[in-house]
């Protein structure tokens, strides 16, 4: 997620011209994090053990789970969790404790309290939800940094290993698991954006801004919001971040469409190669979750309670052949 206020200092600078002016330096704490994946059904364990039931009573507080098994993660599945940031951030104080020293650091280094809560949250979180699945000790887990600076889970033994993505825009936390294929989760609250038709010419591909133009001018902006939540997915999967360009690709720009690749690198065949699965949140925000494979199953879990209009778990569609 790259929208979001401009009150943290903790990731360096760059200089990308239009497309800086609008991303957020955040967007590095929640990159796209991945494993090797293993084929076939996920088996989970039996249960969690007795020292992690405070962590699961935080699940079943925020996501109405009945704390017992993890739900099965088959190879042709992706679960996208949705979990309220500020409603954990009262039991912040016991989370601290689950980060490792680089995320304390980097917690401590926050401006504002409120960021601090929600950062720490949403890191412990997290650990929790795959501790979860993997049968794992949420603090016993090791994140690494690939060569090219793609975080992820350290793997362990021969035990199973998952792909997974996070994103947050405000008080919304998503988190998107897979057993095999690379996929990324965006979330953009909606907001003024400043010259969005600007910004869009600079980093959209020259279809999405024809489509966005063809718009009425009143829905625009949220259209504007859904294109780039869909991009930002379809970039967190790829783990490139901001080397990756937007204009390389095409996504359905309606917001009230579908979300879909159209196209990659020019070519509509291989757009057909992806799931994405795009949801309107009650707050108004827009979330966009991108799979590199084709057919997948989006199961959403945790607080999707009454969704504006949500996409239905569904099989990946296949992007249209119709000239556009």
């Amino acid at each position: 997620m790259r929208i979001l206020s401009p009150d943290v200092r903790d990731i360096p600078p760059r200089t990308d011209g239009d497309r800086e002016q609008f991303l957020h330096p955040t967007c590095a704490e929640f990159l796209a994090m991945s494993t090797p994946g293993v084929p076939g059904r996920m088996t989970m364990p039996a249960r969690p053990t007795t020292d992690r039931s405070i962590h699961l009573d935080l699940l079943r507080a925020l996501c109405g789970t009945d704390g017992g098994d993890a739900p099965a993660l088959d190879a042709d599945q992706v679960h996208v969790w949705r979990m309220p940031l500020d409603t954990a951030v009262t039991a912040t104080g016991d989370l601290h404790r689950l980060l490792d020293g680089a995320e304390r650091e980097r917690a401590d280094r926050l401006r504002g309290d409120r960021l601090r809560q929600r950062f720490v949250a949403g890191r412990a979180l997290v650990r929790i939800l795959l501790g979860w699945y993997l049968d794992r000790d949420p603090q016993g887990l090791r994140l690494v940094v690939s060569a090219l600076g793609k975080p992820g889970l350290e793997a362990q033994g021969r035990g199973p290993t998952l792909q997974f993505n996070v994103a947050h825009s405000g008080d919304e936390l998503l988190v998107a698991l897979c057993a095999r294929h690379a996929l990324g989760v965006d979330v953009e609250q909606m907001r003024v954006v400043d010259d969005f038709n600007a910004i869009a010419r600079a980093n959209f591909a020259a279809d999405e801004v024809r489509a966005l133009q063809r718009l009425p001018v009143a829905r625009r902006a949220e259209a504007f919001i859904a294109a780039w939540t869909r991009k930002e997915a379809v970039v967190k999967s790829l783990g490139r971040g901001l080397h990756e360009p937007l204009d390389a690709f095409v996504v359905e720009v309606d917001p009230d469409a579908p979300a879909r690749l159209l196209a990659f690198g020019g070519d509509r065949e291989a757009a057909a190669g992806w799931t994405l699965w795009g949801a309107r949140l009650p707050s108004g925000a827009h979330a966009c979750v991108a799979v590199a494979a084709a057919g997948m199953e989006v199961r959403p879990f945790g607080a999707w309670v009454d969704p504006v209009a949500p996409e239905p778990p569904i099989r990946g569609l296949a992007a249209p052949h119709a000239s556009n």
